[in-house]
């Protein structure tokens, strides 16, 4: 499947990471290799606001309202992935705190 981009971020060993906006459930993430060459592909979400790739190879993903309430996989309004497109944590708000409906700024550090 050929994608619109909408986030493009670059992955250690030259490999980079493609995403775009599509329908609930469709594998809206492609990974390529230093070559050009499509990897993989996976769902990624709805409706996502910033997407980043951090220093430890993880993917982060960051929703808009659109996809919070629409899409389970962007339900949680922020996400952290692997390069093979498993989803490792998500955002669960403590008890007594909002869950996120929007992300309006993000950046990454360095994981534990």
């Amino acid at each position: 499947m050929t994608l619109l981009a909408h986030h493009l971020d670059a992955l250690p060993n030259g490999r980079f990471i493609v995403q775009s906006h599509g329908a609930v459930g469709e594998r809206n993430a492609q990974i390529f290799g230093r070559d050009g060459r499509r990897r993989r592909s996976f769902a990624m979400g709805r409706a996502i606001e910033f997407m980043m790739a951090d220093r430890q190879n993880n993917l982060w993903s960051a929703y808009f309202d659109e996809g919070v309430y629409v899409d389970p996989i962007s339900a949680a309004g922020l996400g952290r992935w692997d390069s093979g497109g498993n989803q490792l944590w998500r955002y669960r708000p403590p008890q007594g705190v909002q869950h996120i409906d929007t992300a309006y700024a993000f950046t990454c550090g360095r994981t534990p």
